[in-house]
C-alpha cells in the first residue's frame, strides 16, 4: 500500500504535467502522465473529467483532487476519509493480483476497472469451461473463467470473465 500512497500521493496531488493553454483541454498524452487522472477516471462523473481537462494549471488540479476525495468523504469528521483509503486498497489489490502482463498495472486491466468502479464482488467462482455451440462441444480445451457476483446493484448482477483467446487475460 505504501507504494499506491506514493503514486496516489497522500495528499493526492497531481503529477507535474506541462500545463495547458488557458481553457484548452488537456491532451490525452498530457492525461497520461497525471497519476492522479489515470487512475481515478473510472469513478469520475463525465461533469469531473471535463472539469479536469480544462484545468489551467497544477494549483487548480490540486485544489480539484482535494475537493474530488472531500465530497467523497462518507465522515468528514474523522482525519481519514474512507473512501480514498478504500480506493487505494482496491487498487493495491488489483495491482496485486490482476496484472495480466500489463507492468504491475492490474487496475488496468478488466476486472481491474471493474473492481475500482464497483469494489469488491459479493461472491468470487472460478473455474474453467469448455466451449460448446447449440450444445456441441467445438473444442476440448478447458478455457479459464471467473465469475463474480454483485448483490448490491440492482436485483442481481452478474460478470463472467475468460480468457477465450488463450492470451492469458481473463476479459468479459
Amino acid at each position: 500500500v505504501f507504494g499506491l500512497f506514493m503514486l496516489l500521493g497522500p495528499s493526492m496531488e497531481a503529477a507535474p504535467v506541462p500545463a495547458p493553454k488557458k481553457n484548452k483541454k488537456m491532451s490525452k498524452k498530457d492525461l497520461k502522465k497525471d497519476a492522479f487522472y489515470e487512475v481515478t477516471r473510472f469513478i469520475m462523473t463525465k461533469e469531473e473529467k471535463d472539469i479536469y481537462q480544462h484545468l489551467p494549471d497544477i494549483a487548480a488540479r490540486n485544489d480539484f483532487i482535494e475537493e474530488f476525495w472531500e465530497k467523497r468523504d462518507p465522515d468528514p469528521s474523522t482525519d481519514e476519509n474512507e473512501s480514498k483509503i478504500e480506493y487505494a486498497t482496491r487498487i493495491a489489490y488489483a495491482n496485486k493480483w490482476f496484472k495480466e502482463h500489463t507492468k504491475g498495472r492490474g487496475w488496468d486491466t478488466e476486472r481491474g476497472r471493474i473492481l475500482l468502479r464497483l469494489g469488491m464482488p459479493d461472491r468470487r467462482e472460478f473455474g474453467e469451461y469448455t466451449p460448446t455451440y447449440r450444445g456441441r462441444l467445438i473444442s476440448s480445451k478447458r478455457i479459464p473463467m471467473e465469475i463474480w457476483t454483485y448483490y448490491r446493484y440492482g436485483p442481481l448482477l452478474v460478470l463472467e470473465f475468460a480468457d477465450t483467446d488463450d492470451s492469458g487475460h481473463l476479459k468479459i
